[in-house]
């Protein structure tokens, strides 16, 4: 009698299983290690089509873990996970001010990558802070290694006290997109300004973006834009137009067309007549068609 029951009860558990299958998230390789006491984590889809980020973190204070932060969790990077993106990132050798181990430390990653997964396709670099600072180095000195480098924030006056002759040129060899907000607006662009005089047939012309808000506050949003146009420059070759900070609003001005209204006068006392004094002021008095008659100076008798 439940020999009909049979085929029923294995169709549900087909389904229940299909069901669970698509739940799960697709799987994930999650890879870490040290290179020259830099601690490093990534993670690799399987669908990986040879595209790799690597994130520069901001400087780290002294109480600070050299770990390699990377949470698959993260909503940004669970959507660059999805989309075949290749995501990692390093602690740095050390802490504090660092510009020249930052740089050492990634392209050592890089090509640690390149041995452990195959030769990527498309490298790009995003830093915030000092890690900006560090992708626009990179941009300059290392366009042979990586196709292009996102910098938000980066501190321009910052000097590495183990390479204090260490400055930028100038004169960037990758595709550089800077982003800044309101408190970095103006040594960002004057870098720009100045990239831009020097630019010669080996530099590539860097692009500015202005973002009103701090955008780890804002959330994702900017740096996914900016990731998006970044690879787009870098497949076609058409750089992306700058978006400058708004111009402040001019004061209003009064207008002059406007006479206030004059309070009525009165002439007299007691029953004296008001006169009322139009709102528009009064033309001056007419000149008269002709001279007054001379006095008369006769001497009266």
């Amino acid at each position: 009698m439940f020999r009909p029951l049979i085929p029923l009860l294995t169709s549900l558990l087909l389904l229940g299983a299909l069901v669970l299958n698509a739940a799960e998230p697709a799987p994930l390789k999650t890879l870490a290690g040290e290179i020259e006491g830099a601690r490093w984590a990534a993670l690799v889809p399987e669908n990986w089509d040879g595209r790799l980020l690597l994130q520069a973190p901001d400087r780290r204070q002294a109480a600070d873990p050299l770990v390699a932060n990377l949470d698959s969790a993260d909503p940004a990077t669970d959507k660059l996970l999805a989309a075949g993106w290749a995501i990692a990132t390093t602690s740095y050798r050390r802490h504090g001010p660092l510009i020249e181990d930052g740089v050492t430390d990634l392209r050592a990653l890089r090509d640690l990558l390149a041995e452990e997964l195959g030769q990527p396709k498309l490298t790009l670099v995003e830093g915030t802070g000092m890690g900006g600072l560090i992708a626009l180095f990179i941009a300059e000195r290392h366009a042979d290694e990586f196709h292009g480098c996102i910098a938000l924030d980066p501190p321009m006056d910052l000097r590495d006290p183990r390479a204090l002759r260490l400055r930028y040129d100038h004169q960037p060899r990758a595709p550089l997109l800077l982003l800044a907000t309101p408190a970095d607006v103006d040594p960002v662009q004057a870098y720009v300004a100045r990239a831009r005089t020097m630019a010669n047939a080996e530099s590539a012309r860097p692009v500015f973006w202005f973002v009103p808000t701090d955008p780890m506050a804002a959330g994702a949003a900017p740096q996914e834009e900016a990731l998006a146009t970044m690879e787009e420059w870098v497949r076609t070759g058409r750089q992306p137009a700058d978006r400058p900070p708004p111009e402040p609003e001019a004061p209003a001005k009064a207008d002059s067309s406007e006479v206030p209204a004059r309070e009525p006068v009165a002439e007299g006392e007691g029953g004296g007549a008001t006169v009322h004094v139009s709102e528009a002021p009064a033309a001056a008095p007419a000149e008269p068609s002709s001279a007054p008659p001379p006095p008369d100076v006769t001497a009266k008798p």
